[in-house]
């Protein structure tokens, strides 16, 4: 990536309030550049076989809980940004996660 364009992960997860696990159905790498007029997405697909620094080789869908769940330095978006840094070698800048609860707020605000 060109050195002064920023990453940005867009995380969708199944979280249900009052239920612990979830899962990152969606991932998306947004590329802004700042000399270009566009931005460029890449959806990851949820499925995706990885490995999981520190963990095993599973799923890419499972790291964000993970990370959770095991208190990782900087969470379970930290984690997943340390898997998509190993596995594609891509730098990931700045998250942002909608839950459940989220997307049904973004319907209903639609």
């Amino acid at each position: 990536m060109p050195e002064d364009s920023v990453t940005i992960m867009l995380l969708g997860s199944d979280k249900r309030p009052g239920d612990p696990g979830y899962r990152t159905d969606t991932i998306i790498l947004v590329n802004v550049n700042p000399k270009l007029p566009f931005v460029t997405l890449l959806s990851i697909p949820r499925d995706l076989y990885v490995y999981i620094p520190g963990y095993q080789y599973h799923k890419i869908n499972i790291a964000d809980e993970h990370g959770e769940f095991t208190r990782f330095p900087g969470g379970g978006a930290a984690l997943l940004k340390q898997t998509i840094e190993y596995n594609l070698g891509l730098h990931v800048d700045y998250y942002a996660r909608v839950d459940f609860a989220g997307f049904m707020k973004l319907v209903d605000t639609l």
